[in-house]
């Protein structure tokens, strides 16, 4: 098996997701499993740069907001706040 990696980098390097508008702000109403998984599954596509949750219960909006921010050095940039 050949890996061409210069390929393979440029490949997460595509220019044409770098030209897509980002979003100011998405709210994800109900930190749940749906909503925590949503929220996860925007946190990784880099499309918003700001993430707000809401959920009946604070606390648990909070701590899932926490969670998140703890994978945003490794993924796009971006607020995320309950």
């Amino acid at each position: 098996m050949d890996l061409d990696l210069p390929r393979a980098t440029n490949a997460t390097n595509n220019p044409r997701q770098q030209e897509l508008p980002r979003p100011h702000k998405i709210a994800v109403v109900g930190t749940g499993q749906v909503g925590s998984t949503f929220a996860y599954a925007l946190l990784t596509s880099g499309l918003v740069g700001e993430l707000v949750l809401i959920d009946a219960n604070r606390s648990r909006a909070e701590g899932e907001a926490m969670d998140l921010s703890h994978a945003v050095p490794l993924s796009n940039p971006m607020r995320i706040w309950a």
